[in-house]
């Protein structure tokens, strides 16, 4: 979406990419479809990668975006979309998110507005306090300095964990598929693990499909 927009504002659009050999050949497909140009970075620690992004930014006078839209204003939209989403469905009374997480910036908002009823309850505690799972292609520690960062981190509250499947690995297999359309690198290792783990989770789970064509997926006990 991001790049339609640009693209009509008249800009050119550039997106580095880590040129390693498992990197998903489907998502440069993805990026060159929509008109945007990728550019191959020399693949490091996201801090060194990043650096390396800037300076090239600035040698060529492009705008550089924040890394993962790491931007208080970027965050909000998911909080105000998650608070809109949980007043249009008031009858399910979720008490269960579960959502993917790269870097953790996303999820950061979708995790403010899906607590934000708990938070602001005059009943402590909550009378059925609801609680997060992320699904995680990072390791538990930097999602979770990300959320916290993002003041999007509650211990009692959160649950952090690491997918089995690694970002590149696109989860081929029949078993895999999710019977929604789905990202094949973020969304499905979510729904896998809401698969092994749902009869573990009393109540009603919310699944919050990011990369998809649906914005989200309502699963029933």
């Amino acid at each position: 979406g991001d790049v339609y927009k640009r693209q009509e504002m008249g800009f050119d659009i550039k997106i580095a990419y880590p040129a390693t050999k498992d990197y998903p050949k489907k998502a440069l497909e993805k990026i060159k479809s929509l008109g945007a140009e990728p550019v191959p970075m020399k693949p490091n620690i996201l801090s060194i990668v990043t650096s390396s992004v800037a300076n090239l930014a600035k040698k060529e006078n492009y705008q550089m975006m924040p890394y993962a839209f790491d931007h208080p204003v970027y965050t909000q939209f998911f909080e105000d979309r998650m608070v809109q989403l949980l007043n249009e469905h008031k009858d399910k009374q979720f008490d269960h998110l579960v959502v993917n997480a790269g870097s953790g910036v996303t999820p950061s908002g979708l995790i403010r507005g899906f607590l934000k009823e708990d938070e602001t309850s005059d009943i402590f505690p909550p009378p059925s306090p609801k609680k997060v799972h992320i699904i995680s292609t990072s390791s538990k520690r930097s999602t979770r300095k990300t959320l916290l960062k993002h003041d999007a981190y509650h211990i009692c509250k959160v649950k952090i964990h690491e997918s089995k499947f690694e970002f590149a690995n696109e989860m081929r297999k029949k078993k895999f598929k999710p019977p929604f359309d789905c990202n094949e690198n973020w969304d499905k290792k979510a729904w896998r693990w809401l698969q092994k783990n749902h009869c573990k989770l009393d109540g009603d789970v919310l699944f919050y499909n990011l990369g998809g064509a649906c914005a989200s997926h309502f699963w029933r006990q």
